[in-house]
């Protein structure tokens, strides 16, 4: 295995319609192997004023190799006009869920 060669990536999304939408879109895609949806609290500046917002964070395991296609397939998929979209690598895990992270995203 590769340093480096899996990553997360991070985004959220307004509904939890949108996030199971978004979600379900990237994997017929092979996008991502796995995502996981998480109902989150975001505090943040926006446009000089302070939000709070509940939002759905989607967590997807992917190969690094799919980073660029996944990051213009979520911009393009999403209504945030400055979605984030954040990439941390996995720098270890169990050997077997990394083969099937990779068996799973990408082309085989």
């Amino acid at each position: 295995m590769v340093n480096n060669y899996y990553i997360l990536c991070h985004t959220t999304v307004k509904t939890h319609k949108q996030a199971k939408t978004l979600a379900t879109r990237i994997i017929q895609n092979k996008l991502g192997a796995c995502v996981q949806i998480k109902l989150v609290e975001s505090i943040y500046a926006w446009e000089e004023k302070l939000a709070h917002e509940e939002e759905f964070q989607l967590v997807i395991k992917t190969q690094s190799s799919l980073k660029k296609s996944l990051m213009n397939f979520i911009k393009q998929e999403h209504d945030y006009s400055l979605p984030e979209i954040i990439f941390v690598p996995i720098i270890d895990g169990e050997p077997d869920y990394l083969d099937w992270v990779h068996a799973n995203s990408g082309e085989p």
